[in-house]
């Protein structure tokens, strides 16, 4: 039986698949072709360090082990349940294919919820509960690749006066009037853009009838952003130190959730307090030296890039003005 890196996703893994390979075809388990082959056991030391990393739940409990490679990095999921738990058997008969839990001494989401707590009741420039210098490495682990920046991003501003704005009035807002966002505290300007034009628009929260003028903007040059959007998907296991491993595979369900909380809706009239969470993960990335992060948009299909400074950037001297035609609205009732 033979396997290919198509069967895992994992950018590690192709690559060293690809190295090592010395048979090309068909694949037995995700049936990709002409796909450079290895053995399954040939990658038996890759998992069983990883899977080292967790414990066993020695009362018989847990879930699958292929459940949990699948929500923790993005493994095997081009593959059926059945088809995956036979290639982890193949692999190692050593890895444990069902009872493997996560180590308790890994950070949590009761951690987050205590830190949102923190910052937003007790302490709120000096938490208890707060990042450190291990958290500051593991952002490494996080920097989206520049050639997955796009060369062109779209920034929108609604137009509230008779003329288009200009390129120069497309930046970030003056320090002075900047009020609270998802990522700035109030009085720090940020630049918020996103991916496509639909997303941008939808970002700035028009109505039907307003005119919205749309600057594309260039990076000039390789900026580093911290991916939180899916960072499960952008970190492999393999090929790190076994205490990385160890800390990552617990930080990532605590990073996801990060990312979620730069995606979620808030109202209006609470925004003072929930973005203060975000606002502190951001003031640490830029601490950290890195430029800004990309989230999800909770309006849009598109991502969205928050830039802590702007001059890392360059606006197009055309501005577009768009006309809003139709804004859309979805609702459900509340169980009471």
């Amino acid at each position: 039986m033979w396997c290919c890196g198509q069967c895992f996703d994992d950018t590690f893994l192709v690559q060293d698949i690809r190295h090592r390979s010395t048979r090309t075809g068909t694949c037995n388990f995700c049936g990709a072709d002409d796909e450079a082959l290895l053995r399954p056991n040939e990658l038996a030391d890759h998992f069983e360090l990883l899977t080292s990393t967790y414990e066993i739940d020695a009362s018989g409990g847990g879930i699958d082990t292929i459940a949990v490679l699948r929500k923790d990095w993005e493994l095997f999921t081009r593959l059926s349940n059945s088809v995956a738990q036979e290639l982890l058997g193949r692999i190692s008969e050593a890895i444990p294919l069902t009872g493997l839990v996560r180590s308790e001494a890994r950070p949590s989401i009761d951690q987050w919820q205590g830190l949102r707590q923190e910052l937003k009741h007790v302490n709120r420039f000096f938490p208890e509960s707060g990042f450190g210098v291990e958290e500051a490495r593991l952002l490494g682990y996080l920097i989206a690749e520049p050639a997955d920046i796009p060369n062109e991003l779209y920034r929108a501003r609604i137009l509230d006066q008779d003329e288009p704005f200009t390129a120069s009035e497309m930046g970030k807002p003056p320090s002075k009037i900047a009020s609270h966002g998802r990522a700035n505290p109030y009085g720090i300007s940020y630049l918020y853009v996103a991916d496509e034009i639909d997303t941008t628009i939808a970002e700035v929260r028009p109505h039907k009838g307003e005119k919205v003028c749309i600057a594309s903007i260039h990076p000039v040059r390789d900026l580093k952003f911290i991916d939180l959007c899916s960072p499960e998907k952008g970190i492999s296991p393999f090929g790190l130190e076994e205490e990385d491993v160890r800390l990552l595979a617990g930080m990532i369900p605590y990073l996801r959730h990060l990312g979620e909380e730069l995606s979620r809706p808030i109202s209006p009239n609470r925004t003072h307090l929930e973005y203060l969470p975000t606002q502190y993960l951001c003031e640490f990335i830029k601490r950290n030296g890195y430029d800004g992060v990309i989230y999800k948009s909770s309006v849009g299909e598109g991502l969205n890039y928050a830039i802590f400074d702007d001059s890392a950037i360059r606006f197009d001297e055309k501005i577009l003005t768009y006309e809003v035609i139709n804004v859309d609205f979805d609702s459900r009732p509340l169980a009471t």
